[in-house]
């Protein structure tokens, strides 16, 4: 798919992040510093099982409202400080994601849609 009329399935979801997309300039840049749990999230996790529509959905919907898409797959976090994925990002996917993240994330594609 090249655009979001294309997109099948977890219709529910692709609204979700899109709407935590539209939000994301106003409550990160432009809203007051919340705290605590109380704290927007400021990066989205998606998972799922192969082939569901994870990339295309996130990159179709992201480059349509403005945004720049880094893309992090587990083989990014086996670099040279370590081959174990539970040993984190390693690279330039490292230094991108800790600027773009903090340990908090929402999980899109993970039930019925």
């Amino acid at each position: 798919p090249a655009a979001p009329a294309q997109l099948i399935g977890n219709g529910a979801k692709i609204a979700e992040l899109r709407k935590f997309l539209t939000t994301w300039e106003d409550v990160h840049l432009k809203g007051p510093e919340l705290k605590g749990k109380d704290k927007p999230m400021k990066a989205v996790l998606i998972s799922g099982p192969p082939g569901v529509g994870k990339s295309s959905a996130a990159t179709i919907i992201a480059k349509q409202l403005g945004f720049e898409v880094v893309e992090v797959n587990a083989s990014d976090t086996r670099g040279a400080s370590g081959k174990d994925v539970k040993d984190g990002v390693a690279g330039k996917a490292s230094n991108a994601v800790r600027e773009m993240v903090t340990n908090r994330a929402v999980n899109f594609f993970t039930g019925k849609a």
